[in-house]
């Protein structure tokens, strides 16, 4: 019996500490909540630049920064709702509540863009993280991406909650049965639309080099995994982050042979990403080579990434207070890295359109969505993902994000990684080749390019557009014009 009053006691203090403090409440939900999507950063691999307690330091304290600060997205959700007095039992919830969690989301990426601002940083909505759109990029309902992007999906994933709700509290099932109807129907459509690709049909390959602690793979290593073969000859080859595959040194001198060896000639295309100069780091370059060694393009790396090409300001900070000064110095010698001066941009060579970023493009939609905008027929990523440890959960939700930027443009996706998977997704989002393996290798696949736009590709975020839109106009008229009327009736 007592235990039962104890129970009861707790459930009690429980119920209103949320009822009278729902803001802490929010904020205590969001950190459990990225505590486990960003587990990854109590990992972050930082052996290169420091040891010992330093090691600790900057692994939990960047984790906090990130976790605490997107949860701040949570409370502006609950301070929107209480501001406008939406409640989850009204039939307007079942879209008024997912239009201020999108205007949520979106504030939230730019809002930790702030917050991890520092040399090279940019403030954008660069930060997706978390977003609830990711829960249905493995399932039919991913196809509405073709539609809204990322930020549909989130609006989606609420709708249906909202009018799950709805059906077990009030027993009203007319809005759930209306939700499903609308997204099952529009899921369709996505894949219907666009189930036809438009461009040519290329032989890709996607290598994967081991982890290794060091900042860049060098030629030799790169030469011995490519030297493995791939079993048949491609068109393309996409290379990790830090290749440096076409750099020469006084041991291992530029071997064109090795590449030439698993494609279909010497013109085939060499996609990767290296710094410009190996010894001082400088800019990262996304680089095409012939498979002869000829350099056919290249650009500077416009998005750098904080913790792994620079140290945020809050973070210099806690290094300052913390008597770590020499590890912020360690680090801007062995790892920081130039901003590029202009977006990457599509690259065309014998008639297909390449989208392709260095590693941290694909953190946000965004970067992919311009490439797209742009004309891309095909995704690339050269990426090196090794800094933030060997976290599996860390790759799945990267290879999420790519997955969605694959369905949502409609367009093949490729990646080729240092300490990652390297994996090749068709234009459906499906896993066509993959390998992890411990020791490096390549994969190969044929994938379709394709040169049609979906919605998504012409209206961009119009969803959060739109979204914003609405919930400002709800504030003013709720806050001004409620003002002035009654400054008018006393009058």
């Amino acid at each position: 019996m007592k235990k039962h009053k104890r129970n009861n006691s707790r459930h009690h203090h429980l119920r209103n500490f949320t009822h009278n403090r729902p803001y802490w409440t929010a904020f205590l939900i969001g950190c459990v909540y990225f505590g486990v999507v960003v587990s990854w950063m109590f990992g972050v691999r930082t052996a290169e630049i420091a040891q010992g307690f330093a090691v600790k330091l900057v692994a939990a304290s960047a984790a906090i920064i990130m976790i605490t600060s997107l949860s701040l997205g949570f409370v502006l959700f609950v301070w929107l709702k209480r501001r406008l007095r939406i409640s989850l039992a009204e039939p307007r919830a079942v879209w008024l509540i997912p239009m201020l969690w999108v205007v949520a989301e979106y504030v939230r990426a730019i809002l930790f863009s702030i917050v991890s601002l520092g040399p090279g940083g940019r403030i954008g909505p660069y930060w997706a993280y978390g977003d609830f759109g990711y829960l249905l990029a493995e399932t039919p309902l991913v196809y509405l991406a073709r539609f809204g992007g990322l930020y549909l999906l989130s609006f989606v994933v609420v709708a249906i909650f909202v009018a799950g709700y709805q059906l077990y509290k009030l027993r009203r099932w007319q809005p759930l049965i209306m939700v499903m109807s609308i997204v099952t129907v529009g899921a369709g459509l996505g894949w219907l639309a666009y189930r036809q690709s438009s461009g040519p049909m290329l032989r890709i390959g996607a290598v994967r080099y081991a982890n290794k602690n060091s900042a860049y793979t060098t030629a030799a290593e790169s030469y011995n995994v490519v030297s493995m073969g791939v079993g048949q000859k491609v068109d393309t080859l996409v290379l990790p982050e830090y290749s440096h595959y076409f750099a020469s040194s006084e041991d291992v001198p530029p071997d064109s042979a090795i590449i030439q060896s698993v494609t279909k000639d010497a013109q085939g295309l060499v996609v990767h990403s290296a710094n410009e100069n190996i010894m001082t780091l400088g800019h990262n370059m996304l680089s095409f080579h012939s498979a002869d060694g000829k350099l056919l393009n290249q650009q500077q790396k416009w998005f750098v990434v904080p913790a792994g090409e620079y140290v945020p300001y809050i973070y210099q900070v806690i290094l300052a207070y913390a008597g770590q000064e020499q590890l912020l110095l360690n680090f801007n010698q062995q790892k920081s890295v130039e901003r590029g001066e202009t977006p990457e941009r599509p690259f065309e060579y014998r008639g297909v359109r390449y989208g392709a970023h260095a590693c941290s493009g694909v953190l946000s939609p965004d970067f992919y969505n311009q490439l797209a905008q742009q004309g891309s027929d095909i995704f690339i990523n050269s990426a090196a993902l090794d800094t933030m440890g060997l976290s599996s959960l860390l790759h799945y939700e990267a290879e999420q994000t790519n997955r969605l930027a694959a369905v949502a443009h409609a367009k093949p996706f490729v990646q080729g990684a240092k300490g990652g998977p390297a994996y090749i997704l068709d234009r459906d989002g499906r896993e066509v080749a993959f390998t992890f393996s411990k020791t490096g290798g390549v994969v190969v696949a044929d994938v379709q390019t394709n040169g049609t736009k979906t919605l998504y590709t012409y209206l961009g975020e119009w969803i959060v557009y739109g979204a914003i839109a609405v919930t400002a106009y709800m504030l003013i008229k709720k806050y001004i014009l409620s003002r002035f009327k009654n400054r008018q009736l006393k009058i």
